[in-house]
């Protein structure tokens, strides 16, 4: 009875072990998936990060561009509009210089909201991107704490199973033990069983008289009578 308990014991267990084996299959895998998304992650912000430094760096070009045309137009006395109407031939002449300055005017803001748009939008992406790495980081330390919890389960499901296959081996050398005294114990019956059996025969030769008379049984026989 111990010896079958502690068999159904291990069969729960195994079953045990084999469904926490299975979740922890499940799990490494979901986490391999993390692990690709996390990598391709890491690859789109790197990308973003080279987009970002690219347009800040334009953005300082032509902001260091455009600050030393004002410091020369400053230093020559060209950037005043005065200037420009004064040093003009002809109205026409005016309104062209006029025009041109507008015009490059124009020119570097729009190039500079252009680039400072840019910049703002590789920075929102990146954040974005960012943000969804992290929450994807959070789900991985989520599985691999459910993991280490699997782990440990298991750990100590094995321990049980070897505990449980020490019993075994220990009920099967106690039942072992138990079929050889059994075994001898029948030999030894039928020894004495064969030793009673010659005592008696013994005891009916020594009682009976040579030609004489057989008791049996305290009945009287002669000559076969």
């Amino acid at each position: 009875k111990q010896q079958n308990n502690n068999l159904n014991e291990m069969k729960g267990l195994v079953a045990e072990k084999q469904s926490i084996d299975q979740q922890v299959q499940i799990l490494y895998q979901q986490i391999d998936v993390i692990n690709e998304q996390l990598a391709a992650y890491n690859v789109l912000i790197a990308d973003k990060q080279e987009e970002l430094d690219a347009a800040q760096k334009n953005l300082k070009e032509l902001q260091d561009k455009n600050a030393k045309r004002i410091r020369a137009m400053e230093e020559n006395g060209e950037l005043s509009y005065w200037a420009v109407l004064a040093r003009a031939n002809s109205i026409m002449d005016m309104l062209d210089c006029l025009e041109m300055m507008i015009d490059i005017k124009r020119a570097d803001e729009k190039c500079m909201e252009e680039l400072t748009a840019a910049a703002q939008e590789v920075s929102v992406a990146k954040e974005a991107l960012t943000v969804e790495q992290d929450v994807l980081q959070d789900k991985r330390d989520d599985l691999d704490s459910v993991d280490a919890e699997l782990e440990a389960r298991r750990e100590e499901t094995n321990g049980l199973l070897i505990e449980m296959k020490a019993k075994g081996d220990e009920y099967d050398a106690m039942m072992e033990e138990l079929e050889d005294q059994h075994n001898q114990l029948a030999r030894d019956i039928l020894e004495k069983t064969k030793e009673f059996e010659e005592a008696v025969k013994r005891e009916e030769a020594a009682m009976r008289p040579a030609n004489g008379p057989i008791y049996n049984n305290g009945l009287y026989y002669k000559d076969g009578i």
